[in-house]
């Protein structure tokens, strides 16, 4: 199993020490040792006798196993530090009867690696630990190596190789330390301990590496003991400052990209917010721990100035371990009255922030004024925000954790809000001046909301559309502000344009509820089911020259599938192109059945038979865009997205594009699906933040392809068909209204062609006229432009004036 395969450094911490926990338990038992009492009964006779202090330890209780209860069901046994030697001491005694396997030795070096290597970090950087956690933390360490140096014989490795990797003879922390450097200084406390974890970090040797096997499940399981001391939840946090590192470093090259235009926005938006889900995860799991400790960690009396929050000499360790925003969330938390005004304004009285200056300040006091006034401008917006969730259709991590502040009773800012905060400043200083968050939000709404001209003002579907794409027409925060206070120092939509994150899941918002949208709008009359059928037909009777492409039909054709449009394959012959419509539509198979199989009638022909599991659907396109957005909306309790989920999500977002309308695995698709779960389940939590980037990137074809201008065109098509199809046969559609009668236009074509009917009772003459009329009008059509409409569309640049006529007001500040 890959170290990444568990989310995060300290869950491959404590799968190792597990690991180590339950081999040595498992094999002993395996070997008649009994590891709930005393010694077996009828031990193993190339075992030998346990003697002294290994004796004394072996007759240590573990709580016997519950037999009857599934392996995945059974609680863990713990298995104390002090019995590690005696179970060494009685698997070593077995001789070549058990061979150690390298995944138990590996766990093992990886282990007493990173303890004896963050210890000896702590102590270098002059951190104080308490007495106890010293002993505690040495006794540990202590037995591990005892279990090494038992064991060692059996495995022909010695102590070397532990050392190999204490002092760095290991290049698996490569990218690891790159990420450090990029956010602290060389020579901090901070990354000098980083290092220490440097085993957790798997190398490009690693990588390259076959996995090793685990061994199969066993009825038993088994864990080792897991202290609680100081330096237990020391090094618990440092490993999640670690992966917030990673996080953040992450996060910083997926703006880059997005900076240099190879990132859309609202993948690198998305991505982000993940990643901050996955931070508030990832601490809650340590949660119980660090409660455990009060201690801060943080001298705060040696300062330059009394109004500094703590040393400013120490600002570049105070970035990386998050001080600077916990310093600002927790004075906010503990001054804002949750039930105060909903309105607040910044005075001013610690400054402004410089857009201009960014984070390029040279001094680390300027870099703190600058971090500091950015939070103090933000803190309001996000208060009004939170104040006015009943009308946002995305609540972002940043604003639904300040609310969780201001609900909890104890006001405690978590360390993944200030991460959350910290990822908010790093943008800001870095990106938004060359990043037009904003600018790109307003530009895709003013498009989105172009295309709802020709839909028809009485439609439902068009009015959610605009509903969502209008929210921030006007800045609800400067319209308040500049009502009530006007003396306030404030600019128009302020928080958006520092905020791209903000901009960009608000444009995969309107994004998604567009596809879902527009889905509803073209499948209720089904329209293009027909359109793209005849489309196939013309081509493949040759009636339509290879170069007439329908861009668009073609487009969603090839994000739909064939089985959104067709029973089985796509038809070849004329016959076939009528039966398989009309089942599409979803006429039974058995319609056409041999007179003497029917149910007879009185005179009368019996109806047209039905099953609708053959009619066709559109399917929503973008499974993780989709899920996403529906978190985006949702701003009550969630299920939290812990990197697991996020891996869980990920697979499934690519098993779903491998995946028909009719919910079938398409050729070939199993074996992409297993190649990329196997792919992900190795990746990091930073791995995870580009994997959901790249995956909402991929997603953004299918997401913005625009269903009302293709049913829109499609309808257009269909009108001048009919009209052209009456010339030929005046009957043709005709009794009632243009949503009655056009969508099935084109099986006229197919009927004629074939020489068949639904109504059996009528055998026309096998004509090709209809189905060579059809062609002359789609040749036309598609010369004309109107195969293109939806691409155009979406490079189309609209101006303000375009679509004044639809804005919006959901705020109510007209």
């Amino acid at each position: 199993m890959p170290l990444s395969s568990l989310k995060g450094i300290y869950r491959n911490y404590k799968a190792d020490t597990d690991v180590v926990a339950s081999w040595l338990a498992t094999t002993a038992e395996q070997h008649g040792y009994r590891v709930g009492g005393a010694s077996a009964a009828n031990p193993a006779a190339t075992g030998g006798r346990l003697k002294g202090k290994a004796r004394k330890q072996a007759k240590a209780t573990v709580p016997a196993p519950t037999h009857g209860a599934s392996i995945e069901n059974k609680a863990k046994h713990i298995i104390k530090v002090r019995d590690f030697e005696a179970l060494a001491v009685y698997i070593a005694g077995l001789g070549s009867t058990v061979r150690i396997p390298s995944f138990f030795t590996e766990a093992l070096r990886r282990v007493i690696s990173v303890r004896r290597s963050f210890a000896e970090h702590l102590a270098s950087a002059g951190v104080n630990i308490t007495l106890r956690s010293e002993v505690t933390h040495s006794y540990f360490v202590e037995q591990l190596e005892k279990v090494w140096q038992i064991l060692s014989p059996a495995v022909h490795i010695t102590t070397a190789t532990i050392n190999a990797t204490v002092t760095g003879q290991d290049d698996r922390d490569e990218q690891g330390n790159r990420r450090a450097k990029a956010l602290a200084s060389n020579g901090t406390i901070v990354s000098s301990i980083f290092s220490a974890l440097r085993v957790y970090h798997p190398s490009k040797r690693f990588q390259d590496e076959a996995d090793v096997p685990r061994p199969a499940p066993v009825e038993t399981t088994f864990a080792a003991e897991q202290g609680d001391s100081v330096l237990d939840i020391i090094f618990a946090l440092t490993t999640l400052l670690n992966d917030y590192a990673d996080i953040r470093a992450e996060i910083r090259a997926l703006w880059t990209e997005h900076a240099s235009g190879r990132l859309d926005l609202a993948a690198a938006s998305v991505a982000t917010n993940t990643a901050i889900e996955m931070a508030r995860s990832m601490e809650d799991e340590m949660t119980p721990l660090f409660n455990k400790s009060g201690a801060s960690g943080i001298d705060i009396l040696d300062k330059e100035m009394p109004q500094d929050p703590y040393n400013l000499a120490a600002y570049d360790m105070a970035d990386v371990c998050l001080i600077n925003m916990l310093t600002l969330l927790s004075s906010y938390a503990a001054s804002v009255d949750p039930q105060g005004t909903f309105l607040q304004t910044y005075n001013g009285k610690f400054g402004w922030y410089d857009e201009s200056l960014g984070g390029k300040g040279q001094t680390k006091r300027q870099q703190w004024t600058q971090d500091m006034t950015a939070v103090l401008q933000l803190m309001p917006d996000l208060n009004f925000l939170v104040r006015a969730l009943g009308h946002l259709s995305v609540v972002d991590e940043l604003t639904r954790g300040l609310a969780y502040v201001m609900d909890d009773g104890k006001r405690r800012a978590k360390l993944w809000l200030a991460f959350a905060l910290q990822i908010y400043v790093d943008i800001l200083h870095d990106f938004v001046p060359g990043c037009d968050g904003l600018g790109e939000m307003q530009a895709e709404m003013r498009r989105i909301k172009h295309a709802m001209l020709s839909v028809p003002a009485s439609d439902r579907h068009r009015a959610t559309v605009l509903r969502a794409a209008g929210l921030w027409d006007t800045d609800p925060i400067w319209a308040a502000v500049t009502t009530l206070m006007p003396q306030a120092h404030a600019a128009p939509f302020k928080f958006l344009r520092r905020n791209p994150v903000y901009c960009g899941l608000f444009v995969h918002h309107v994004r998604s509820t567009r596809q879902t949208s527009g889905l509803f709008y073209a499948a209720t009359p089904g329209a293009l089911l027909g359109v793209v059928q005849l489309y196939h037909a013309l081509h493949n009777e040759r009636l339509l020259p290879k170069d007439c492409i329908w861009d668009d039909l073609q487009e969603l054709w090839t994000l739909q599938g064939d089985a959104s449009f067709f029973v089985g394959d796509p038809p070849t012959t004329k016959e076939a192109y009528f039966s398989n419509y009309s089942l599409s539509i979803g006429t039974s198979a058995t319609h056409w059945a041999a007179a003497s199989s029917r149910r007879k009638g009185k005179g009368k022909q019996p109806p047209v038979k039905i099953h609708s599991d053959n009619r066709r659907n559109l399917m929503p396109i973008g499974y993780l865009s989709l899920t996403v957005n529906h978190r985006l909306e949702h701003p009550g309790a969630r299920v939290p997205w812990s990197p697991e989920a996020v891996q869980d999500v990920l697979v499934e977002g690519v098993s779903r594009r491998h995946t028909d309308s009719r919910s079938r695995l398409q050729r070939g698709g199993k074996d992409k699906v297993d190649v990329a779960k196997a792919r992900i389940a190795e990746l990091s939590p930073a791995g995870l933040v580009r994997e959901v980037a790249e995956a909402i990137q991929h997603e953004k074809r299918g997401l913005c392809f625009d269903f009302f201008i293709m049913h829109n065109q499609v309808w257009s098509f269909l009108k001048v068909l009919r009209e052209a199809l009456q010339a030929i046969v005046p009957t043709i559609a005709q009794g009632g209204s243009d949503a009655e009668t056009l969508p099935f236009v084109p099986g006229f074509c197919f009927s004629a062609a074939a020489g068949k009917s639904l109504d059996r009772a009528v055998v026309p003459v096998a004509n090709d006229a209809l189905l060579r009329t059809a062609a002359d009008v789609m040749k036309m059509f598609v010369r004309d432009g109107g195969g293109s409409a939806v691409r155009m569309a979406a490079d189309r640049e609209v101006s303000l004036k375009e679509v004044e006529s639809l804005g919006q007001d959901p705020w109510k500040l007209g």
